[in-house]
């Protein structure tokens, strides 16, 4: 069982996160104040987001040329056009111009730098190369994108003396066979004094002032992707540690796009680490994949893997855990020599050390930490190996070739081995023979290898690599005078192939550790069952963070003692019975095991779990165990397992697409069955692993102190009144994201659906004819998930309990009743045959949702206006975001609340805009004419491809027109505050078209398709307007939509996040701080949960949002809310939660205190509504603590 199916840690973060339209932060003109609740975070520059093939749309097929595998995309023909004939232009971008109407300073006008990258390589002991490489435009002409590319590149030695020194290079190409191949340079990119070193492939060009230069036009080298060499000085060749010193001259995540074939939702083509990946796969797809190569290419793409940060060194990680575990072969191809070996080992090992001791990512230098349990410590002197093998067969007597003595076929075979590719196998087989000379049995020798190695007699017989290595098969004659000889021996292997086990990992560390770390160990290792053994790692481990976490390049020996140190706390731990221990050892032990994974400051997210877990444990929330203390804890422990779930999902994910990209290129050497379960087992051999499950049993402890004992959280009660009512269906086991867009009223029986969905990401539709929902997933009562069930009348409840989803799913229901408990705390299900099914559902409220009539949208007003302000915003000219922001201004000064100042492009703006670029215009009516055939044929792949070509053709090419940049630019200028730099016309535009192309989602297209809706009925308007930063977002109910009691009218309900409300609108993992406030009194009732949520997202400086605001919008029978996006026009920023400083939580004075101006807004706005129940969303603004009223519309019951 992976982390991410163990109790009460779901898979939250697997899916790319959208964020949709609702809240966000705003400052209104000429305060200083912001408003929040974001939209999709975004980059600023959608314009240029282009960065995909355009033959991204369909799905790929692979042939083989050349004994090659590339790739060839799928076309659909429809008529004479294709998805892929389409072309989505880029847009030209304007010139930016401040608040003075003068063009902006900041604006480059002559070159602007496309691409750069620099590096460092370590020669020895005496110096070393830095490397500088740009890609540059050079504009001819102010009023046009007219000019040159240019490549650069800059090779400085940094020696003493730099004389005679000579650098030895070629290039790598796009066009070439081989991608790693050595290729002749194009004489454009040669710089003066440049010679051919005549073997008709490399170059060399003597270094002037310490500097080779070259320079050259891209069309001239338009096939370089580097430029790589080493560094000569005479007949001396001084070879850099990381391999080949290389300069990029094109930004790796265009190359792999190009030689994936990708597109921009291709695993991994997005991304520089994908160019990585290819070299890997390039490697694992040849005809000489021993041990030795695949180590010669990791130290040649380390450098490169750890500048794409915790992505590329994933990679790494995942790649080392496939060949240490033999599924790739490390015996096939060519022989090498011990001593290159050993010397590559040290090299790599000290690498992964210093990337695990000094990047600036935390997740960058845990994976580094986690890789070097997959490599040997190298040095040593290799050549011991070979040597030390013939020294003993001399010294004992046994024949070596023609050399006569005592014939010993396992001792020839190995000694063979142990000349051409030693390995660290070669310690399991040493350790084996050492076993079998204590016995006398050699049985016992393959016993041995096996229990302790996991190698086989087919595996010692597969082990063939280069000259004269037969495999080993034995058998071996029985020499007990050699043990002594043997055991030396095994050191020597154990100095270049060991040091990942604590053991081993001592004996190379113990005299570059302090003294009171070095007697730690010693003290952990004489005692390994004592129970105080987890403590007293984690307290040496604090010992020994001087000896490696300094500025100079920290001992590769020590960091590898300490990750075996971390690995070894691990197995202890796993050793403990948890169920012997009281509720505070649980706490206790789970502290130390968090703390023993932050003590590297790796992971921000575990950091401040454990900060929140600290304070909990204290009593400012109330006496140990009572039911707000035990609520507060609750919550710091949901918030520990979603931080687990977050950081070992992302393991897990690269983990994955690494290993399938690999498997799918390694000619069947890594099975299905292993491929399976990779991610599951690289969260498995994490260090946390073990943490999830105290989390787990830590929780029960707290939840059963809770007032609330039960698992369960019911969001929407369904259609009935009675909130007792039963609704019935017939079950489907399947995540609902997997079925937008269906209609479950079209099937023959046309009996509503009970889903069992354990994932629930937040933003899904409830498809028509579903009637119930149950998930393993939190949800917030408020999220956009949570408010469509109740708009289409849907029940919905979680459980946050493995045990109980697990067995519900056993039951294997086909038809169930599903109902309340009559506590209220509580969900029942019962089994009923279909007939039954029917019966329940013709005698409750609800109505087959087959018979509910199509979706009618409001029709647009013509307007000639290119942008409106608030005083213009009415029906059929804007939506009811617009609207309700203009209605909040009339009780903004009674309620004390700020408004944002805004502007708004009307219905109708899209069309105006892209009447005027007739080849975007062209583009999309090709696509949607596309997508609309899919309508009959049910073709989704076509589909998808149509709509994503669509939001690309909108989204990155629609053209900013004159008369719409005029007027952007004066709301700009009206509606900012004054002392603040703005985003620029074009920036925000690029959002504007990315809200207009989101009506293209697959989901927004299948929901309108559901329920009935025209393309041309729905129309988007954009609201506009600054967003600010924030320290917490709102939600409020005027009326706690979870109950239908008389009793509970004046009870208004609600739930504030830390930072902008993404996290809450989109129902991210864990809790926000729920609440429920008598309107009468203003009295807090109830804090019916703290916060948990592990990520706070908050708004970048000088941005704006353009909010979606469509005309099918909070309709009776279409939840169109939030299936738009919004979109700032910078990302906002997301950071790891701290709530062991939150106010929220700790300041009980200042809590109430917000509640209860909160509920002051609720019964002021239901009020200006005739005294219709609200929901109603807002923030309140770091620093002043002023609130900002964002929207507010009839609350759906």
């Amino acid at each position: 069982m992976s982390i991410a199916s163990s109790p009460r840690v779901s898979r939250y973060w697997t899916t790319p996160r959208v964020f949709f339209g609702s809240f966000c932060a705003f400052v209104p003109r000429r305060e200083k104040r912001v408003c929040l609740f974001g939209g999709r975070r975004q980059s600023s520059t959608l314009a240029s987001s282009s960065s995909s093939s355009d033959d991204d749309d369909v799905a790929a097929t692979t042939r083989r040329k050349g004994g090659k595998k590339t790739t060839r995309r799928k076309q659909t023909p429809f008529g004479s056009e294709t998805i892929a004939n389409v072309v989505v232009k880029p847009r030209r971008r304007r010139k930016r111009r401040g608040k003075t109407g003068e063009e902006d300073e900041d604006e480059e006008e002559g070159t602007v730098v496309r691409f750069e990258h620099a590096s460092s390589f370590r020669i020895g002991n005496d110096g070393r190369i830095d490397v500088e490489a740009k890609e540059c435009f050079f504009r001819y002409s102010d009023e046009d994108d007219a000019g040159e590319e240019e490549i650069s590149a800059t090779f400085s030695a940094k020696f003493e003396c730099t004389e005679n020194m000579v650098l030895h290079w070629a290039t790598k190409t796009t066009t070439s066979e081989d991608p790693n191949a050595w290729v002749m340079a194009p004489d454009a990119l040669k710089p003066p004094n440049t010679s051919d070193f005549g073997d008709g492939i490399a170059s060399r060009t003597p270094f002037v002032d310490g500097k080779v230069e070259f320079r050259a036009k891209k069309e001239d080298a338009k096939e370089v992707t580097e430029i790589v060499g080493i560094l000569t000085r005479g007949e001396e060749w001084l070879h850099a540690e990381e391999g080949d010193v290389k300069a990029l001259t094109r930004d790796p995540k265009f190359i792999v796009r190009e030689n994936f074939g990708g597109g921009e939702d291709d695993d991994f083509s997005n991304d520089p680490s994908g160019a990585v990946l290819k070299k890997v796969c390039d490697f694992e797809e040849s005809d000489n994949r021993n041990l030795f190569s695949r180590l010669c290419l990791l130290n040649d793409v380390l450098d490169d893997a750890k500048e794409c940060n915790d992505k590329g060194l994933g990679i790494i990680l995942a790649w080392l855990r496939l060949s240490s575990t033999k599924q790739l072969p490390w015996y096939e191809g060519h022989n090498y020599q011990g001593k290159d070996m050993a010397h590559l080992q040290k090299v790599i090992a000290s690498r992964l050390a210093s990337v695990a001791a000094k990047h600036p990512d935390g997740i960058t230098r845990q994976y580094a930490r986690m890789a070097m349990q997959f490599v040997a410590r190298g040095g040593g002197n290799g050549d011991d190996i070979r040597l030390g093998i013939l020294n003993i067969m001399r010294e004992h007597g046994i024949k070596e070739g023609h050399r006569p003595g005592i014939e010993d076929p396992f001792i020839a075979q190995w000694h063979q081995k142990l000349h051409s590719n030693t390995t660290p196998d070669d310690i399991k087989i040493c350790e084996a023979y050492l076993h079998f000379l204590h016995t006398g049995n050699w049985d016992d020798f393959w016993a041995h290898l096996w229990e302790n190695g996991r190698l086989s007699r087919e595996d010692l017989a597969g082990m063939k690599a280069g000259w004269r290595t037969d495999g080993i098969t034995g058998p071996a004659c029985h020499l007990p005078h050699m043990i002594d000889s043997f055991k030396h021996y095994l050191w020597i292997l154990k100095t270049t192939h060991g040091g990942a086990d604590v053991d081993t990992a001592m004996g190379f560390a113990q005299g570059k550790i302090s003294d009171e770390a070095r007697n730690g160990v010693w003290d952990i290792l004489g005692n390994r069952d004592a129970y105080w053994i987890p403590g007293k790692i984690v307290e040496v481990r604090k010992c020994m963070q001087s000896s490696w976490k300094h500025d100079g390049e920290p001992d590769r020996d020590v960091v590898m003692l300490d990750a075996a140190l971390e690995k070894f706390f691990r197995t202890k731990v796993e050793q403990i019975d948890f169920g012997t221990l009281d509720q505070d050892s649980k706490l206790s032990l789970l502290e130390l095991a968090i703390e023993n994974v932050t003590l590297t400051g790796e992971s921000e997210n575990m950091q401040n779990s454990l900060n929140y877990l600290r304070r909990a444990q204290g009593e400012e929330c109330g006496t140990r165990w009572s039911e707000p203390w035990a609520l507060t804890m609750k919550a710091a422990l949901d918030n520990v397992t979603c931080a687990i779930a977050k950081d070992m999902d992302a393991l897990s994910d690269v983990s994955n697409k690494t290993a399938n990209a690999i498997a799918s290129v390694s000619k069947g050497s890594v099975s299905d069955a292993y491929l399976m379960n990779f991610g599951e087992e690289m969260v498995r051999g994490h260090a946390l692993f073990v943490a999830a499950g105290l989390s787990n049993d830590a929780f029960n402890d707290a939840r059963n102190a809770c007032k609330n004992k039960s698992p369960w959280l019911v969001s929407s009660n369904g259609e009935s009144p009675d909130a007792l009512a039963k609704c019935a269906g017939k079950v489907l086991v399947q995540n609902l994201e997997d079925v937008q867009g269906e209609d479950f009223t079209t099937k023959d029986d046309r009996l509503p659906i009970v889903f069992f969905s354990e994932k629930l990401g937040g933003l899904e539709d409830i498809p028509k004819g579903v009637s119930c929902v149950i998930t393993k997933t939190p949800v917030d009562v408020l999220s956009h998930v949570a408010i469509r069930a109740r708009n289409t009348g849907a029940f919905l409840a979680s459980v946050q309990n493995d045990d109980i989803w697990n067995a519900l799913i056993a039951r294997d229901f086909k038809y169930v009743a599903v109902a309340k408990s009559a506590d209220g705390n509580s969900v029942e299900f019962t089994s009923v045959e279909e007939s039954e099914a029917k019966t329940l559902l013709s005698t409750s409220s609800s109505s087959p949702a087959g018979e509910k009539a199509s979706v009618s949208v409001p029709k647009p007003k013509a307007t000639r206006k290119l942008v409106v302000f608030p005083d213009s915003y009415a029906a059929g000219v804007v939506g009811g975001k617009s609207q309700s922001l203009a209605a909040s201004a009339k009780v903004a000064e009674k309620a004390n609340v700020v408004v944002p100042s805004s502007f708004a492009l009307p219905f109708g703006a899209f069309e105006k805009a892209l009447k005027k670029d007739a080849e975007t215009k062209a583009s999309l009516e090709t696509c949607l004419k596309i997508a609309n055939t899919t309508t009959k044929t049910n073709d989704l792949e076509l589909r998808r491809a149509a709509l994503e070509k669509a939001r690309r053709v909108v989204r990155e090419g629609l053209e900013l027109p004159d008369d719409f940049a005029k007027e952007l630019e004066a709301a700009i200028e009206r509606t900012s505050n004054a002392n603040k730099k703005v985003p620029s016309v074009d920036d925000l535009w690029a959002s504007i078209c990315g809200v207009w192309a989101s009506k293209w989602t697959e989901r927004a297209f299948n929901s309108r398709l559901a329920v009935g809706i025209k393309e041309a009925e729905l129309s988007v308007a954009v609201l506009n307007m600054e967003l600010c930063d924030a320290e917490f977002a709102f939600v409020l109910h005027s009326k706690d939509p979870t109950t239908f009691e008389d009793a509970d009218a004046n009870i208004m309900c609600g739930e504030i996040c830390v930072g902008l409300g993404e996290s809450l609108v989109g129902n991210d993992p864990g809790c926000a701080l729920g609440f429920r406030v008598d309107k009468k009194t203003k009295k807090v009732v109830e804090i019916t949960s703290q916060p948990s949520k592990p990520v706070a997202y908050y708004s970048p400086p000088n941005a704006y949002i353009a909010r979606s605001d469509s005309n099918g919008e909070d309709l009776e029978e279409f939840a169109g809310a939030g299936l738009y996006d919004s979109i700032p026009t910078a990302e906002t920023v997301a950071r790891p939660a701290d709530y062991s400083t939150c106010d929220v939580i700790w300041n009980v004075e200042f809590r109430d205190r917000l509640l209860q101006k909160l509920c002051d807004v609720a019964v002021d706005v239901e009020r200006a509504n005739g005294g219709a129940p609200q929901d109603i969303e807002g923030c309140v603004l770091k620093g002043s603590r002023e609130l900002v009223l964002l929207q507010s519309r009839a609350q759906l019951l």
